[in-house]
């Protein structure tokens, strides 16, 4: 097949979405097929790209709705249709907008990814999807859970949804050829990881306010909180929770790091306090190193986190249960190593193989 895939930007290949994409196209080259890779626009890191799987194109595309990026668009159609492309399978949330409307009556098989609980929405991009649901668009999302609400929010025919859960590329690297730099020695103190973007959707305040109500029993963990520093003014809200809590030695933001499962073996506890999730990437690598889990109930969590057999659910923003579930981690060192071997066998539901095969088999019937 000749396959085309499309995406907003891509400033790296370490989130979420543009590793599962990284792996979606490695599969596909490996497998035999031609694949190109289309940016709207351009990064620092698509400019300077040392190596990568396929071609990377960029298609100058800043806004969808001016002159020049509608006129871009259209000639992005032309060419799709003059090279024959037989999948063009779009990423990202101004080509989940535009490519309904930009593919119709072509015969390119045509598909758009959902990977969250659309927080992306606004009233009028709903609309405009609800009016292109007829389309011959398909959408393949990340989890159940998004899938259902996907289907509730757009109206899309549910036969023209397909459920590809992400695929866990198995960290075998020898965690001592990685910089750990910025992790705690093992078995010190509980030490407890947040690997996350810092953005207000993943309520780090959260962990914070828990922490303060951990300290009450007695309690001193470390937290290591993992990710770019996404926003000023809730960075700085975060230092005057922690000041107000007295609990700044206690927390350490360490920015981003390029390969945080090197040093996840260090940790006793894997967090994620999001208000949404599609299917985290971060609960997959926590369960692969063997870290019990305390999550939120959203999205497509309790999907990848069994309560009581891997991890702990919590309903999102309740602080007084988030505390409780960590402190049962803490306190228990058998369910700690309980639900760490639980993890390390759980985990094995989702591996790259599938979710690439997948996704062939998805494009060759469509």
């Amino acid at each position: 097949m000749k396959i085309a895939y499309v995406i907003d930007y891509l400033y790296s290949v370490n989130g979420g979405t543009e590793r599962q994409l990284y792996m979606l196209i490695e599969g596909m080259v490996s497998r035999g097929h031609t694949v190109d890779l289309y940016v709207f626009r351009d990064t620092e890191f698509t400019k300077n790209l040392p190596d990568f799987p396929c071609p990377v194109h960029c298609l100058n595309v800043e806004s969808v709705l001016s002159p020049g990026g509608l006129i871009r668009l259209i000639q992005f159609r032309k060419r799709i249709i003059a090279d024959n492309v037989d999948v063009l399978h779009g990423f990202f949330n101004d080509v989940a907008l535009s490519l309904p409307p930009l593919m119709l009556g072509s015969n390119v098989k045509t598909f758009t990814s959902r990977r969250d609980m659309g927080i992306w929405y606004s009233p009028a991009k709903l609309l405009f999807l609800r009016l292109f649901r007829f389309s011959s668009i398909r959408l393949i999302c990340n989890s159940i859970a998004v899938a259902k609400f996907t289907f509730e929010q757009e109206w899309k025919a549910k036969e023209s949804i397909r459920v590809i859960y992400n695929g866990m590329n198995r960290f075998n690297v020898d965690p001592s050829s990685c910089s750990c730099d910025w992790a705690p020695e093992k078995g010190k103190n509980i030490n407890i990881i947040l690997v996350a973007n810092v953005r207000p959707v993943k309520r780090v305040e959260d962990l914070i306010r828990a922490a303060s109500l951990i300290v009450e029993h007695g309690y001193h963990p470390q937290y290591y909180v993992v990710g770019h520093l996404q926003s000023d003014g809730y960075t700085d809200s975060l230092r005057e929770l922690l000041k107000r809590h007295h609990l700044e030695a206690d927390f350490h933001f360490t920015g981003p790091v390029s390969e945080p499962r090197g040093a996840l073996e260090r940790f006793d506890i894997g967090v994620l306090t999001s208000a949404s999730e599609g299917f985290s990437n971060t609960l997959m690598e926590y369960l692969d190193a063997g870290l019990p889990v305390v999550a939120s109930k959203v999205g497509g969590n309790p999907e990848l986190v069994d309560d009581g057999e891997t991890g702990f659910l919590y309903e999102a923003g309740d602080v007084n249960a988030l505390a409780d579930c960590i402190l049962k981690l803490i306190a228990d060192d058998r369910t700690r190593n309980l639900f760490a071997a639980n993890a390390k066998q759980m985990i094995t539901r989702f591996d790259r193989a599938t979710m690439i095969e997948t996704h062939e088999k998805e494009y060759l019937r469509a």
